[in-house]
């Protein structure tokens, strides 16, 4: 799981710089590097990544409603990049390591 992290960070990642270039906001390139921080950590079977995961779907929640116009759906969209790798965590074959 924490390669696929890292290969779905570094995807956002991309997409967010060419965001930036082209006049975008900041968020995918953002929430990007905390996706990788997060696959790092998995791949490393740090328990770390259970805490940092958590925040990182927090923050992209709130960013996500605020740009969003306070829209529950425009809420869920954009920030699915972050909390569907989140549904990962409470499989007991991902959990279990890092406990």
């Amino acid at each position: 799981i924490g390669l696929l992290l890292l290969v779905w960070g570094a995807l956002m990642l991309f997409g967010g710089l060419v965001m930036l270039t082209h006049t975008g906001g900041s968020y995918y390139a953002v929430l990007s590097l905390g996706t990788l921080a997060v696959g790092w950590l998995l791949w490393k079977n740090s328990a770390w990544a259970m805490y940092l995961q958590p925040v990182l779907v927090l923050v992209a929640l709130g960013w996500s409603w605020q740009a969003g116009g306070h829209s529950v759906f425009s809420m869920l969209v954009q920030s699915a990049p972050v909390w569907i790798p989140a549904c990962w965590l409470p499989v007991p074959q991902v959990r279990e390591p890092l406990l």
